[in-house]
């Protein structure tokens, strides 16, 4: 009972009566007295507090609290909200731009690392950044082994923009 009862507090919700919730726990505490099975070796408080908060959480709504997350600012606000991406020409525009900022440290790669680089970062056109597991499974390698080639790539990259030649490994 007094379990149930602490238990109780923490499902309390505005609109929700107090006693509601301790009466459904203390049915779901009586069902657990005729479940309850000592030969498997749990205690009855623990056996007892999970069955409580399975019944909680089966028989209290949870769809207010996710709304209430959508109506968090004035819907007036919402509607009111400019167009913040940018048309296809200037998208266009940074991609070739980003394009000629890294193609020049891209050419001391090998093919290999290239790959890895620009699919890592999404750098080729249309393309979202990948994991390295995901960049191994292209290539063939292990995820590490994907990992090491990145950073060896990287220091190439490094290395052809501050006008130093590349290390070879």
């Amino acid at each position: 009972m007094r379990s149930c009862v602490s238990i109780a507090r923490r499902y309390v919700r505005p609109g929700v009566h107090f006693f509601d919730p301790v009466s459904d726990g203390n049915m779901s505490l009586m069902h657990a007295v005729d479940k309850f099975d000592f030969a498997r070796g749990n205690k009855f408080s623990t056996y007892a507090t999970w069955a409580i908060v399975k019944d909680f959480s089966r028989t209290i709504p949870t769809e207010h609290t996710h709304r209430r997350r959508f109506f968090s600012a004035p819907v007036e606000a919402l509607a009111a909200l400019p167009d913040s991406r940018g048309d296809q020409h200037e998208q266009e525009q940074d991609q070739s731009l980003r394009e000629s900022q890294v193609g020049e440290p891209l050419k001391c790669l090998d093919e290999r690392e290239r790959q890895i680089i620009l699919r890592r970062f999404g750098l080729a056109q249309g393309q979202e950044p990948l994991k390295l597991r995901e960049i191994g499974l292209e290539l063939g390698v292990t995820k590490e082994r994907a990992r090491q080639l990145e950073i060896r790539a990287m220091e190439k990259m490094r290395a052809a923009a501050r006008g130093q030649p590349a290390l070879t490994v």
